[in-house]
């Protein structure tokens, strides 16, 4: 289940305490959704499909849970791919569009969400 508030601007959300609490919190279309607590199916596939991307290529690397600032919103994608070229020298959030964005659907969530 998700929560969601009311409309946001990226702005307005991105000074939310607590945005990175598990599970994380996401703007997606002006509203504030936390992310579904994973099960321990998920949680494996998710470390699986990280270990085979960065052991299969070098020039991208495979980050799970990133979040990602692609104005409007801030999506913490399950996986992103970027090009190692493209990684920040700092850390935080990831600021542009990831090279892959991989999301893994539970059986109960909606592909609309």
């Amino acid at each position: 289940m998700t929560l969601a508030l009311a409309t946001l601007t990226l702005e307005a959300f991105l000074t939310h305490p607590n945005l990175e609490e598990s599970p994380a919190w996401e703007l997606i279309d002006g509203r504030k959704l936390q992310k579904p607590m994973p099960t321990l199916f998920h949680s494996r596939l998710q470390r699986n499909l990280v270990n085979w991307l960065n052991a299969h290529s070098e020039a991208f690397e495979a980050i799970q849970e990133l979040r990602c600032i692609i104005p409007p919103d801030s999506p913490v994608p399950d996986i992103v791919a970027i090009a190692r070229d493209r990684l920040p020298d700092q850390d935080g959030p990831f600021h542009g569009t990831p090279d892959w964005l991989i999301e893994i659907r539970s059986p109960d969530q909606s592909t609309l969400n």
